[in-house]
């Protein structure tokens, strides 16, 4: 059936209106609590996200000191939106044959990290992580805020330490906790991915988030958006010489930004690179 699609232009107004309300709505917000407790900043911060970890540190750098240029609104804002609703679909309906835990909004992980000159000094922190806080005491520390979308848990026949997921989740001993990250991506990333190509920024997540859980497995749920077909979940193990250099440079990011210094772009970075193609600050970098 062929409609005029001009035939009530101008003779009927609810539809441009309800366009209209579509593409100006402020449909997103930041997640973080602490982002949402200063407005007035309209973004910056000196605090750091999960997706930070991973991400290019001088991508990292313009995010917290130049913050949001626009609102989210209309289309970006609905495409973020239906980024959640997407994982929210992959975690109930893989939640009818496993026990998976959903946090809600307000469920927030903060990890608090000492600023670390060395390698030994990471490493001694990684390993004090949750048993001791003599590191930390007297030493200046910068904040890591991550939300993670799910976590499945495994009965096991092992016997494992009690674990506590901070004010969120308690196990039983003989529980196993794995973390869950959903992402629902169109086809140009679903073919790096069936490649075994992911994001340096989804991975970044994902190590954080697992050291925060103090978790050593993570499973990569990734969605078409258009067809809904669920690929093979990817199972991430946590890597522990990745995070301590990472540890390391959002240290040196900290330091920086604090001293009112620029953090400078890799030397590895190209602007061809897609990463670069596609950042929000690729002409302050190239320039």
């Amino acid at each position: 059936m062929q409609v005029d699609l001009q035939k009530h232009r101008f003779t009927d107004s609810l539809p441009i209106e309800m366009l209209e309300a579509y593409n100006t709505a402020e449909m997103s917000e930041a997640p973080c609590k602490l982002c949402k407790e200063h407005p007035e900043l309209k973004g910056r911060r000196i605090h750091f996200h999960g997706s930070d970890v991973g991400a290019c540190p001088r991508q990292t750098y313009f995010k917290m000191i130049q913050g949001h240029q626009t609102k989210e609104v209309g289309t970006k804002a609905a495409f973020l939106q239906d980024g959640h609703l997407h994982e929210h679909m992959m975690l109930q309906a893989i939640s009818n044959k496993f026990n998976v835990w959903m946090p809600k909004n307000e469920a927030e992980l903060r990890l608090h990290v000492p600023i670390l000159e060395s390698e030994e000094r990471t490493t001694e922190f990684m390993s004090d992580f949750g048993k001791t806080a003599a590191l930390q005491n007297g030493t200046r520390k910068f904040l890591i805020i991550g939300h993670i979308d799910g976590a499945l848990i495994v009965k096991s026949s092992e016997r494992l330490e009690h674990k506590t997921m901070p004010g969120v989740y308690h196990l039983a001993e003989k529980d196993f906790l794995f973390l869950l990250e959903c992402k629902s991506v169109k086809d140009y990333t679903w073919d790096k991915v069936k490649k075994g190509e992911i994001s340096d920024t989804w991975y970044g997540q994902m190590q954080t988030y697992m050291f925060m859980l103090e978790t050593d497995r993570s499973y990569l749920l990734v969605k078409h958006r258009n067809t809904s077909e669920l690929m093979l979940p990817i199972r991430v193990d946590f890597d522990s010489e990745w995070f301590n250099k990472k540890l390391r440079m959002l240290s040196q990011i900290f330091r920086m930004i604090n001293l009112g210094q620029e953090v400078p772009k890799p030397g590895n970075r190209k602007a061809t690179d897609s990463d670069c193609k596609f950042c929000n600050f690729k002409d302050r970098c190239y320039i």
